[in-house]
């Protein structure tokens, strides 16, 4: 045991350090997987940027100075900086990861329909795909959308998009489902 404590006092390896890291990949990670989230949810793109952001600066002074230690082995100058943008990335990943997952897995039983016009369409190519994946930009109560369809979506000369919504636990609709229509 005590040659393990030693391996990990050499290395530079606290409890700290792995808190830290856990929390910078954990809120990378959430990230990415709230887009998916995001894509699902009419909600306007400067509510998760916000909850996102000030996430991060709600948690820098709460950490102040607690960067791990690699990360500041190098940086005099700029440390606060350099917090804010880990804890916006750690902490501000995790909070609006949350928000969107409660609002998407808690939202209301009750399903409407609602008739969306196309306001713009086009194909967006995914990388190492043949085929691409249509899309149509519509706008749901001023908020504009961007709805991607699967593939084998027949999609030429339609420009109207049913989508079956819910209201999600924060008052942000989900959508169930969504099909093309004239």
């Amino acid at each position: 045991m005590t040659k393990i404590k030693e391996i990990l006092e050499r290395l530079g390896i606290t409890a700290q350090n792995t808190l830290f890291t856990l929390a910078f990949f954990t809120g990378t990670i959430f990230t990415y997987f709230e887009i998916d989230l995001y894509r699902l949810t009419f909600i306007p793109i400067y509510i998760p940027l916000l909850i996102w952001t000030f996430s991060g600066l709600a948690f820098t002074p709460v950490f102040r100075k607690k960067l791990p230690k690699y990360l500041i082995t190098h940086i005099k100058k700029g440390h606060l900086f350099y917090q804010f943008i880990f804890n916006t990335l750690a902490w501000g990943g995790i909070v609006l990861y949350l928000f969107m997952w409660l609002n998407f897995h808690f939202a209301g039983r009750q399903q409407f329909k609602a008739e969306l016009r196309s306001i713009e369409d086009g194909n967006y190519w995914e990388r190492h795909e043949r085929d691409p994946y249509p899309y149509r930009v519509v706008n749901y109560k001023g908020i504009n959308k961007t709805l991607i369809f699967s593939q084998d979506t027949f999609a030429y000369e339609l420009y109207t998009v049913t989508v079956v919504l819910r209201k999600g636990l924060f008052g942000f609709d989900i959508i169930e489902s969504k099909t093309l229509s004239k």
